[in-house]
């Protein structure tokens, strides 16, 4: 081989190699993009997933104030309250106008909720805040359920981000 076909063929080469290394550059970029969109979609559909749950317990817990077993809920949940305030203490309580009758107490003041699907809040002495809501029992579930979502989809995308390594 001459000079000159010998400069060519490097050039060749160092052309090819330019154009692998811009594909495989290409390649990541792609990749990245697939995996970022996949996310996004897997992120969406939990959000869907989430308030779905979420309407779903709603429309259960307005059927839940509707049985015998609400009652119960209600009355231990009272008592567990009056178990946290003291004599002396200034308490309001803001509940469904439905439930006055669990609170006939003089002891404290009671305000009607219209936001409040079942059970009570109960403020102290204007500092002290206890939720026993049904509202405040689906939230906390809903926080459970997400945190669990979310350990899920980072064990399955680890798993995924493992496997393409």
């Amino acid at each position: 081989m001459n000079h000159f076909e010998e400069e060519s063929s490097i050039r060749i080469n160092q052309h090819l190699e330019k154009i692998n290394r811009k594909a495989q550059q290409d390649s990541i970029r792609l990749i990245s993009k697939v995996k970022a969109d996949g996310v996004k979609q897997i992120l969406k559909r939990k959000s869907e997933l989430m308030a779905e749950f979420h309407a779903n317990l709603l429309a259960a817990l307005k059927e839940i104030v509707l049985k015998e077993e609400y009652k119960e809920f209600l009355k231990n949940n009272l008592s567990m309250a009056k178990s946290r305030i003291s004599q002396g203490d200034q308490v309001r309580i803001y509940a469904r106008q439905e439930d006055q009758a669990f609170f006939n107490d003089d002891h404290y003041e009671l305000t009607y909720s219209e936001n409040i699907i079942g059970g009570f809040r109960m403020i102290v002495n204007e500092e002290i805040s206890y939720d026993y809501t049904l509202e405040g029992r689906l939230s906390e579930m809903s926080e459970r359920i997400n945190s669990i979502l979310e350990n899920i989809m980072e064990d399955n995308l680890g798993e995924n981000n493992d496997q393409d390594e």
